[in-house]
Parts: C-alpha cells; structure tokens; sequence
C-alpha cells in the first residue's frame, strides 16, 4: 500500500471530533426531546451545555479545512 493511498483512507481527527461532537448533540437533543414528552418541560440547560462546545469544534473543524483548502489551490 502507498503512501498516497493511505493517506486517502485515513480518517482525521478533526473530523472524528466533529462527527463525536454532532452524535452527543444530535442525543442531548432527543433526551431533552424524551423530557419535554414526559414532563412536559425544556431542558434548556442541556442543550445550551452542549451547544456552545458543539459550535467551537464545528466552527474550528471547518476553520481547519478552509485553511488546508486554500494550501491545496496555492501548491
């Protein structure tokens, strides 16, 4: 196997993190969901603990990208 072709099969971790980050959300979103049908109440505090560390690593996921896009069309 070539090193270019590892390469391509590699997952960064970065997008790991991302993808991690969007499942605990995409979870804290229905458990709060699940609260709200059953005691007919919104967790607010749930989803603003998760949402703002959801926004800081999307945001520095796609930070991330734009830079290495931008080297890509300047080699």
């Amino acid at each position: 196997m070539t090193m270019e072709r590892r390469k391509q099969k590699s997952i960064e971790f970065s997008k790991v993190i991302a993808v991690i980050m969007l499942v605990i959300f995409v979870f804290t979103f229905f458990v709060a969901w699940l609260v709200y049908i059953f005691q007919d109440k919104i967790s607010t505090e749930l989803l603003n603990l998760i949402s703002t560390p959801l926004m800081v690593v999307i945001s520095g996921y796609y930070v991330k990208a734009g830079v290495e896009n931008v080297n890509k069309i300047n080699k």
